[in-house]
């Protein structure tokens, strides 16, 4: 099985500012921060995620997919979730 990195969103942003060429695969995770769109048939969405649940530094996700990577199939699965 291939091992995949996880990174939070932080990492992300500085890896994406040394604008590197890499075809290593990531697992991004985050804390939904932001919904813009969900398009039930299609089942895509775009979303932001950050690493504390604000706005700040958040990245814009297209197309994710939910638990054990399976697709989105209801907005209600898709929450903003503030860290207490």
């Amino acid at each position: 099985m291939e091992q995949r990195q996880t990174h939070w969103i932080s990492h992300a942003l500085a890896y994406a500012k040394l604008n590197k060429k890499d075809a290593t695969p990531y697992y991004i995770k985050g804390i939904i921060s932001q919904i813009d769109e969900f398009l039930n048939n299609m089942v895509m969405q775009t979303t932001h995620l950050s690493d504390d649940g604000t706005t700040n530094k958040q990245l814009q996700v297209y197309r994710s997919y939910y638990k054990n990577g399976d697709k989105f199939t209801d907005p209600s699965q898709l929450k903003k979730v503030r860290k207490s």
